[in-house]
């Protein structure tokens, strides 16, 4: 299937896919039924380059019945993100549901999403039946391809290392190719050789062939024409034969001479220049092997100055900080009837407005009743002023007076209370106050007070809160600080100094003892063509018995030596094909022309033969040579890798990998084990088949740790390759497999439900991703 942001594109509409490829709609969620597989899959492209919104809002729901996988596809900065949704289930499914809470219809997702981590050990776990086997399938057609036809199946590469015997060329070569079976190929193409030609074969199609064609050539020669200008024609044509087949030889010789000083003309400095980096590398043998990412010195000295000077700068800020905060005098009590004082303070105003008009008032108040009196006292003598109430005009003037009144009560009522209030409030806090001061200044100095508290104590928070902040970033700085001084300790540890002073030495020396190694590998890499199936100790003695200042000479003389014995062969051929002519001129007649076109096709189809028999040989032959070579180039480091992860995932039973030679001088990969206070080597025959699969799985992930430091991170996916091992190496197992997913995603398919338990306590939590798929 195809559909990913170039889906509505210019280019990708004026292609023409495949027959068996099916292009994802861009407007709407696209739907493709596939009844034999039981499966329908949703999927949808982008309509534009950039499609920021997201497109799962459309997709229609799930179908019952069936399997509904949903496709997306996203480009990560590293690697390929890839999430396969599985959604639905059959009605048979419906018995295994654990939870008998959940019915079938709410079983109608099962999302296996593996975009979550671009690192990690994603662990996918499902029961029989669960769709595990679909769910693989899918990631590997989204990777690989998805090809006409998928099996689902697990190469282990135990029983491959088993039939290899334990060579070690075939082993590791397996390894780095993923457990292709070096033995079967090589005893295929031996075979196929051994089917057309032995040499002394009888039935054999190339032998049988020979055996015609010398019969064809012999009825030739005695059907020929007899006499004695035959013979004299065929001495002569023979004689041309044998003198041009001696040029041929000596051609052959001196070309083959040719070739070889020039191979030793170019090894030479090549020669040169490994023995000056070998000598380097045995003057600078004593000096410590530095990790390339090893801290500097000059870079954790400063590092050191700097988080110290941090450190001492923020504990100097938090020490002001504390000395200010020492210096705020703040009344927690004034603050605590801060309320009291707003209030008090709020009504000051209306108090001192009430103690000026309140003689005002008063002097109101009885200007109205002495009215009052003398209205009363002219109208009725006879009458008080509290028994004139059925005279209007005295009773208005009354009415007067006793609102005058009123109102002069309530501002004596208020300025008493507030009073009361006030003075209350001001013994609490501050009796001095009243000594000094009227009550009006002593409300004010006391609201000022407050005031200026409630400032303090603002400030005391903010201090507070900063002396926090400083003593955090106190404390990280001290923690870089300490950080800084465990890297410089372990850079002093690993270069093996006593001290700082003796560093500057290690430093320089290190680094161009690594450039040595690199750059010696790098030269055994180019002279290693020119030893061809020798080593390279046999080509260094080889060159050592040339003088490279005569080479010139030596490859010019040559060159004019092979150009002559070229023309002569040349003359030769004319003169061959002249007595050739001659001789079929005067020999033989119909029956021996017959023969000798017999013996012509016979001559053809031996050279289609020998060419399939060559091609066989040379094959094997070359098989044989790369696993050789493949074993001389890697072995070292890939060996002493595996050896280690060996160790660890057999719990200890063996403490590494190395190498024997048999009777016929091959190595034989062994494992080591103590035993009785000494090291036991034990053959791959002599493990068991969880131990071979653990010593393969070894192997392989020491090749792909290797291969990952060169190239980008790929997923790596293993689907229930922990079945022969024990819950203890198993828990070893997942606690590498957790270690290697730091470098990239490690997928891993299990049905096997005390695999998690072992997994949740064998790798970190912030590393592990558990999926779980429902039958």
């Amino acid at each position: 299937m195809s559909g990913n942001h170039d889906a509505a594109s210019e280019i990708t509409r004026h292609l023409e896919p495949p027959a068996n490829v099916i292009v994802a709609p861009t407007r709407r969620p696209g739907r493709f039924e596939f009844p034999d597989l039981d499966t329908i899959v949703h999927a949808q492209g982008f309509a534009t380059r950039h499609c920021p919104e997201s497109i799962l809002g459309a997709w229609p729901p799930a179908e019952r019945g069936a399997v509904n996988i949903g496709l997306l596809q996203q480009a990560e900065d590293r690697g390929l993100a890839v999430r396969v949704v599985l959604t639905g289930a059959t009605p048979a499914h419906a018995a295994i549901v654990r939870d008998p809470e959940r019915t079938l219809n709410e079983v109608r997702s099962m999302p296996l999403d593996l975009a979550a981590g671009q690192e990690g050990l994603h662990l996918v776990y499902g029961p029989n039946e669960a769709r595990k086997s679909a769910a693989l399938r899918a990631i590997h057609g989204f990777l690989f391809g998805i090809p006409v036809q998928s099996p689902d199946t697990f190469r282990y590469g135990g029983p491959a290392i088993r039939k290899s015997g334990g060579a070690a060329g075939e082993t590791l070569f397996a390894a780095a190719v993923g457990g292709v079976r070096l033995q079967r190929l090589l005893a295929e193409v031996t075979a196929e050789a051994d089917g057309l030609f032995k040499p002394r074969g009888v039935n054999l199609p190339l032998n049988k062939l020979l055996d015609e064609y010398k019969q064809a050539v012999s009825a030739v020669k005695e059907l020929s024409t007899p006499g004695k200008t035959v013979a004299e024609l065929r001495t002569r044509e023979e004689g041309l034969r044998r003198r041009t087949g001696e040029l041929e030889a000596d051609l052959r010789a001196k070309r083959t001479e040719s070739v070889r000083l020039e191979r030793l003309q170019k090894a030479i400095p090549l020669l040169a220049e490994s023995q000056g980096y070998a000598n380097r590398l045995t003057a600078l043998q004593n000096a410590p092997d530095l990790a390339e990412d090893c801290p500097g010195r000059r870079t954790a000295q400063e590092a050191l100055a700097r988080h110290a000077a941090a450190a001492e700068q923020a504990q100097r800020k938090r020490e002001a900080l504390d000395d200010e905060l020492e210096a705020l005098a703040i009344p927690d009590a004034l603050l605590a009837e801060s309320p009291a004082i707003a209030q008090i303070y709020g009504e000051l105003g209306q108090y001192e407005s009430a103690v000026r008009d309140l003689p005002a008032q008063a002097r109101l108040r009885d200007s109205h009743l002495e009215a009052a009196r003398v209205i009363l006292a002219e109208l009725r003598p006879d009458l008080s002023l509290e028994h004139a109430g059925a005279l209007r005009i005295p009773a208005v003037a009354r009415e007067r007076a006793q609102e005058r009144d009123e109102r002069v009560q309530e501002m004596s009522r208020f300025i008493a209370e507030y009073e009361r209030r006030a003075r209350q409030v001001v013994d609490n806090l501050a009796p001095d106050l009243l000594c000094s001061l009227p009550l009006e200044d002593t409300v004010r100095e006391l609201e000022r007070r407050r005031d200026t508290a409630t400032k303090h104590a603002v400030r005391r928070d903010t201090l507070r809160k900063q002396a926090d902040a400083l003593e955090e970033d106190r404390q990280a700085a001290e923690e870089d600080r300490e950080t800084a001084d465990r890297l410089l300790a372990e850079l002093l540890t690993e270069a093996g100094c006593q001290g700082i002073g003796e560093l500057p030495a290690v430093e320089t020396a290190a680094p161009e003892k690594r450039d040595c190694r690199k750059q010696l590998v790098r030269v055994e890499g180019l002279l290693r063509p020119f030893a061809g199936t020798g080593t390279l100790e046999a080509l260094a003695a080889e060159a050592g018995l040339v003088n490279p200042d005569v080479l010139p000479s030596q490859l010019a003389t040559l060159g004019q030596e092979i150009n002559e014995v070229d023309t002569q062969l040349k003359t030769l051929y004319g003169e061959v094909a002249v007595a050739r002519t001659d001789l079929a001129a005067v020999a033989g007649d119909d029956r021996a022309a017959e023969k000798a076109s017999e013996a012509q096709a016979l001559l053809a189809r031996i050279r289609t033969e020998a060419g399939r028999y060559l091609r066989a040989r040379l094959a094997a032959a070359l098989l044989q040579q790369e696993t050789a070579r493949y074993r001389e180039t890697h072995a070292g480091d890939l060996v002493q890798a595996a050896g280690g992860l060996f160790a660890r995932l057999t719990c200890g039973a063996f403490s590494g990998l190395g190498e024997r030679l048999t009777e016929k001088e091959q190595p034989l990969l062994v494992g080591l084990r103590a035993a009785g206070g000494r090291t036991e080597e034990v053959t791959i025959e002599g493990m068991c088949a969880g131990t071979r699969d653990q010593l393969y799985l070894a192997l392989r992930l020491a090749y792909l740790a290797r291969h990952l430091q060169r190239n980008p991170p790929f997923p790596l996916i293993l689907d229930d390759l922990l079945v022969n091992f024990d819950d203890e190496r198993a828990a070893a197992a997942l606690a590498v497999f957790g270690e290697f997913s730091r470098r990239t995603q490690v997928i891993l398919f299990t049905h096997h439900q005390h695999l998690r338990e072992l997994a949740r306590s064998a790798v970190p939590t912030e590393r592990l991703f558990e999926h779980e798929l429902i039958a």
